[in-house]
């Protein structure tokens, strides 16, 4: 029992921080010296994640041992609130620095699998399984990160682009769930000499030190149509979380780390433009912003 409980606290720890890919927020550069300041707001709606798995063994004194642990985690809704800045050091090629809230929530399903032999006079044995579903909500916490963008004009109206960005933050949150739990013991071979099931409910702020790191490269390409310029590219994402509990520091990296995206940008005057995006695949998420160039 003791297993699967510790266990459930290191899950909690590192599923707000789980994957997702950024929006690139535009298909077109500044151009030399100009400066931009945007906001962007972005809503994950869905996203699958890499769960934890664990090995088998025996000791020296012939004791032998396994355990397993499987996760199904989405992404319920996650917000992204982030202001913008823009510079472009080039005429084809921007730097930009981004800042603002997030607040993810999460909902996954756990089963865990624990079995020992104890070599003695006697082989007896000890089985456990338990099983979690938790929903987390996230706190808001402060998200902020560094990207470059570089845009090829190969006609009047075809833009070829890359962006490419890093993103990171760190966050706390609450945790309510509920679980079972089985266990039993006996001689390896013969019916269980004893055995009980128990119902874990838990709710309530987990602690712990979680750190979220994101980049991403999209390369795109767009068509100019008068004002409003469309655009469609792939990308390649990936995240990685640190989780530090006890002295020990565990990784965990996204399962799906290629998609899709699509967006249009609508310029309405020399200063003020407009940005829709959606992307798809590893992620389903969508995003909106308004950017003033002064």
């Amino acid at each position: 029992m003791k297993k699967f409980l510790a266990l459930c606290v290191v899950v909690l720890l590192f599923l707000p921080l789980a994957a997702y890919a950024a929006a690139i927020g535009g298909a077109e550069t500044l151009g030399k010296g100009e400066v931009s300041v945007g906001l962007d707001q972005e809503m994950v709606f869905g996203g699958k994640f890499r769960g934890i798995s664990w090995s088998d063994g025996e000791a020296d004194n012939g004791d032998y041992w396994e355990e397993a642990e499987k996760i199904n985690l989405q992404v319920e809704q996650s917000y992204r609130s982030l202001t913008k800045i823009s510079y472009g050091l080039l005429d084809n090629l921007d730097i930009y620095a981004r800042i603002g809230m997030v607040r993810p929530s999460f909902k996954f399903k756990e089963s865990y699998n624990y079995y020992e032999e104890l070599t003695d006079e006697v082989t007896n044995y000890y089985l456990e399984e338990g099983a979690a579903q938790i929903k987390l909500q996230g706190n808001y916490a402060l998200a902020y990160g560094l990207g470059i963008k570089s845009v090829n004009q190969i006609s009047d109206e075809l833009l070829v682009g890359i962006d490419m960005q890093f993103l990171t933050y760190r966050n706390k949150y609450k945790a309510k769930g509920s679980g079972s739990l089985y266990w039993e013991t006996g001689e390896v071979g013969g019916e269980p000499v004893d055995f009980d099931t128990e119902d874990l409910s838990f709710s309530g702020k987990v602690p712990g030190n979680q750190i979220y790191y994101e980049w991403h490269v999209a390369p795109y390409i767009a068509m100019k149509i008068e004002n409003v310029t469309p655009y469609l590219g792939i990308v390649y994402s990936d995240t990685l979380m640190k989780i530090k509990l006890g002295g020990e520091t565990e990784r965990f990296r996204a399962k799906d780390r290629v998609g899709g995206f699509v967006g249009v940008d609508w310029r309405i005057d020399e200063n003020w433009s407009l940005n829709i995006e959606g992307r798809f695949v590893n992620e389903t998420a969508a995003s909106a912003g308004v950017t003033y160039k002064f």
